[in-house]
């Protein structure tokens, strides 16, 4: 979503960048008790380098894809700079926690997360932004950590009030919106129907994505249906206006919310 995915190359939408960043720092300014986490994917570039060297399908000590995993992140981090400084130039203390050294993995799946970054950069009114990318394996070398793997696990861990995804379109909706442009947006889902529910159609990215798109989000949200952490899922379109600050907030807008709790 912060870059353009059907352009080669680096195209990062800046003033989308921009306006998120008003966007939460008025919101931070009426709301100054409230922590945020921000996690991005991994961009047009990465999930294109991620696709060339066939990343998805394990490193297993493949120097080519060893190569190739060291070259993705060097992408992502391109984009994260970019993100860093825009953020910081509209005011906001954000930093860097980067996921390669505090996360391993052991057959594709998270193993270990070590938080003390993040919990100290909440303690001093920073906002840390983590990003997905390749990190160290205990048996592939190297595996894939999505954004939405780790904004997961960071919302169950810090039992967040709030999860957002930031989607292309306005939330999940009857049949894919690029096929049918008549889809209808539903609203509210509850637990038992994010991925069994006859009612949607949840389609893969639709551009060059290793991470499955809006379908990878929501199979994400997998191990929190039992922990009962967090109360909310928002899903909404991020490509629009002042939806994040709507996001943030408890007003109404056009989006899908799960919910994975009674209330």
């Amino acid at each position: 979503m912060l870059t353009y995915k059907n352009r080669s190359g680096l195209f990062v939408r800046r003033k989308l960048l921009r306006n998120i960043a008003g966007e939460i720092k008025t919101f931070l300014q009426q709301h100054k008790n409230t922590q945020i986490i921000i996690v991005h994917g991994a961009g047009q570039p990465g999930h294109s380098i991620a696709q060339k060297y066939r990343l998805a399908s394990g490193v297993r000590n493949n120097r080519d894809k060893i190569y190739g995993s060291l070259l993705c992140n060097a992408a992502i981090e391109k984009l994260d700079e970019e993100m860093i400084a825009i953020f910081l130039k509209a005011g906001l203390n954000v930093c860097t926690v980067d996921a390669l050294s505090v996360i391993t993995q052991k057959n594709k799946k998270m193993h270990t997360f070590d938080t003390t970054a993040i919990k100290n950069a909440l303690a001093h009114h920073t906002i840390p932004i983590l990003h997905g990318q390749m990190v160290f394996d205990n048996t592939e070398t190297l595996s894939i950590c999505s954004g939405d793997t780790i904004a997961t696990y960071l919302a169950d861990h810090f039992s967040a009030k709030k999860l957002l995804f930031a989607s292309d379109v306005d939330g999940v909706l009857t049949k894919d919106p690029f096929v049918f442009p008549h889809a209808k947006l539903i609203t509210k889902i509850a637990t038992r129907d994010i991925l069994h529910s006859r009612q949607t159609t949840l389609s893969k990215s639709h551009n060059t994505d290793v991470t499955d798109g809006l379908l990878g989000k929501i199979r994400s949200l997998d191990h929190l249906l039992t922990k009962n952490s967090v109360k909310e899922v928002v899903i909404f379109n991020g490509l629009k206006k002042e939806r994040f600050g709507l996001a943030l907030t408890d007003k109404k807008f056009p989006c899908t919310k799960i919910t994975l709790r009674d209330k």
